[in-house]
């Protein structure tokens, strides 16, 4: 039998590409046949490059922008292989031409996330494939709420499916709300592999010098407040380098591939972060490592955040008024402790979704 991931394709964010990734390597375990579909419309590539002229000449600082927008032409460049030689993709132009397939497992990601995808809506919740062969696998809302609006479609969208698993406990909530339903509250598929299985997509990137200490930084939104403090206070302890990766400034880290991302996290000397999925690398890794809120927009990640620190044991990691006393402390026994019973949660879930073999 085989079986269809349906989810969102970030062109250059880690995250999203490892848990694609993961998605893959779980199902394949379950002895599916397995690939992705990507929907790439000529219209939308079109108006994307458009828009992006647009940009530079609307911009302040144009050459600013030109050597950022190379910066991410090139991130998407060095992707690619990376998806080539991990993925199994299936291309179509648009949703009419869906392959055909045994199961269709939508996530994870935010594919949920009515304020982002609302007129992708018949993509991510299945609208054309059969209940039974609709699954899903950890899909987040991105929020605690679903925009009044869209309620009455949304439940019946949920309505089709006969199992509904999420990523985050505000899912849960939101399916409850609207349904009456249960829905299985799962882990991030890139929780469900573990470091050695990793370590086989791992790349040691050109270079940088990863010999010696070294700090690694993965900001996301603005540059948190405590951020440089904890920066300052780890030179002085140890010497260590910064390696900052979505850095504008530094170019040769930025353009780093997903296989380079893990590896950089594997060997820093301390990771900090607002990104989920670097959290769920350091622990996977046993890393020591900070999460700062994020800064300068609404901060949709703490949903998941708080779901994925209450159940592995890692809320000391949450910085919020002070730096804890201890920078690098990472004894996640607990946390590791109930890794197992979560993956095999995942597992039973999936194949009762299917109806496969226990």
């Amino acid at each position: 039998m085989n079986a269809l991931i349906i989810t969102i394709q970030d062109k250059y964010n880690y995250g999203n590409r490892l848990q694609n990734v993961a998605a893959q390597e779980i199902l394949q375990k379950l002895n599916l046949q397995v690939a992705s579909l990507s929907v790439c419309p000529l219209k939308s590539k079109i108006q994307w490059k458009i828009k992006d002229k647009i940009l530079f000449f609307l911009s302040k600082n144009f050459s600013l922008k030109i050597r950022q927008a190379k910066l991410r032409h090139k991130r998407v460049a060095r992707f690619e292989p990376f998806n080539r030689k991990n993925l199994r993709m299936r291309k179509i132009r648009d949703v009419s031409r869906i392959p055909s397939a045994d199961f269709y497992v939508v996530g994870s990601d935010q594919v949920w996330n009515m304020g982002l995808f609302f007129s992708d809506m018949d993509l991510y919740f299945l609208s054309f494939a059969n209940s039974e062969q609709k699954a899903c696998l950890s899909p987040s809302f991105g929020a605690d709420y679903v925009p009044e609006g869209l309620r009455e479609d949304v439940k019946q969208a949920l309505n089709t499916f006969p199992l509904i698993s999420v990523r985050e406990a505000a899912g849960a909530k939101i399916v409850k709300d609207l349904t009456g339903k249960e829905a299985e509250v799962l882990i991030d598929p890139t929780l469900a592999l573990d470091a050695s299985d990793w370590r086989k997509f791992s790349k040691k990137p050109k270079n940088v010098d990863t010999d010696r200490p070294y700090i690694f930084t993965y900001i996301l939104g603005e540059k948190p407040r405590k951020l440089q403090e904890a920066v300052d206070r780890i030179v002085k302890e140890t010497g260590a380098s910064l390696y900052p990766l979505n850095d504008y400034d530094a170019p040769e880290l930025f353009i780093a591939d997903p296989g380079e991302f893990l590896y950089l996290i594997e060997h820093a000397t301390i990771v900090l972060t607002d990104s989920f999925h670097a959290c769920v690398f350091s622990f996977l890794f046993g890393k020591p490592f900070l999460l700062f809120a994020r800064e300068g927009k609404e901060n949709y990640m703490l949903s998941r955040m708080e779901t994925l620190f209450e159940t592995f044991d890692l809320k000391r990691k949450f910085v919020e008024d002070e730096l804890p006393s201890d920078l690098y402390e990472c004894d996640y026994s607990v946390g590791y402790g109930r890794l197992s019973a979560e993956r095999e949660k995942l597992f039973r879930f999936l194949k009762k979704s299917m109806n496969l073999a226990v």
